[in-house]
């Protein structure tokens, strides 16, 4: 996955999550350990610098979901149900 992420992408942004904190939800814990997230991104930098490409990790705090993509503007009080 990640040699085909390279080959196909330029710039690639991963979102910078705190692993350790979502392993304490007892529902998600398994689930998240087993995806190795780490090492996953360990090796998309690895073969991003090889290939000349970019990653950039966006902060966890960046308001994406409530960011409109055609003027930026930032809905404070946007709720999950409609969010696109």
């Amino acid at each position: 996955m990640s040699h085909k992420l390279i080959n196909e992408n330029k710039i690639i942004f991963v979102e910078e999550l705190q692993a350790k904190n979502m392993i304490c939800n007892v529902k998600l814990a398994k689930h998240i350990a087993d995806e190795s997230w780490s090492e996953f991104l360990r090796q998309l930098k690895y073969k991003a610098e090889w290939a000349r490409r970019t990653i950039a990790e966006v902060d966890r705090f960046f308001p994406r979901s409530k960011r409109c993509s055609c003027c930026g503007f930032v809905h404070e009080a946007m709720t999950l149900n409609i969010r696109d």
